[in-house]
């Protein structure tokens, strides 16, 4: 139906040509009114966002860390696995959200430390960590997707000197995206825990 997402030749064979989703209708050689039709999803092997900003290893340089692991960052707070899902480029019914190697519910929320992955015909393609400004955690022990005060008092830790400072620390804490984790880091988070601000105030101060 669209030949722009996929082709079909002449023996029957579908090759993928963009993503994106079509149908492929199919009559029978032997009776031309015996007709029927597959739902085709076309997706690249790599996570892909116009919504968030995804960054694997091996791509140009990263704008936001020095960090040896591909992860997706950008998501607000209060995220649920469910929403998340659907600002991706690729097909939802092929991502799946773990937390410490298990899958988290559709309606939990996603927070920094939890990995996504690209999960087509039960083989793994493609997978990054998640980073949610402001919500500490690691791949072992992952944030819960909420920004609360003991995010802030952690941030506090680190500038203090008294909690070591990691790469994905450096992502998630670093709010105005200077690469420096700096008392100006504080500001916005502690405005925001109050509401007193948005969470764009979380995803880059001008």
């Amino acid at each position: 139906m669209n030949p722009d997402v996929a082709a079909v030749d002449a023996n029957g064979k579908i090759t993928g040509v963009s993503e994106g989703i079509t149908y492929v209708f199919i009559t029978s050689t032997v009776a031309n009114a015996v007709t029927d039709y597959v739902l085709v999803y076309v997706s690249s092997k790599y996570i892909t966002s116009d919504v968030y900003t995804v960054w694997h290893l091996g791509e140009s340089e990263n704008e936001l860390a020095n960090v040896d692991f591909s992860y997706v960052i950008g998501a607000n707070d209060k995220t649920t696995y469910e929403q998340f899902k659907q600002n991706f480029n690729n097909n939802p019914d092929n991502l799946v959200v773990k937390s410490a190697g298990k899958e988290i519910n559709l309606f939990d929320y996603v927070g920094t430390g939890m990995t996504l992955s690209l999960v087509m015909n039960n083989v793994v393609y493609d997978s990054v960590v998640i980073v949610v400004r402001g919500d500490n955690g690691t791949v072992d022990k992952p944030g819960n997707g909420i920004i609360t005060s003991t995010d802030y008092a952690t941030l506090s830790s680190i500038l203090a000197g008294l909690t070591v400072k990691t790469p994905i620390i450096s992502l998630l804490y670093d709010l105005n995206k200077n690469k420096i984790l700096t008392v100006t880091d504080l500001s916005p988070m502690s405005l925001y825990i109050a509401g007193k601000a948005t969470f764009t105030n979380l995803n880059g101060l001008n």
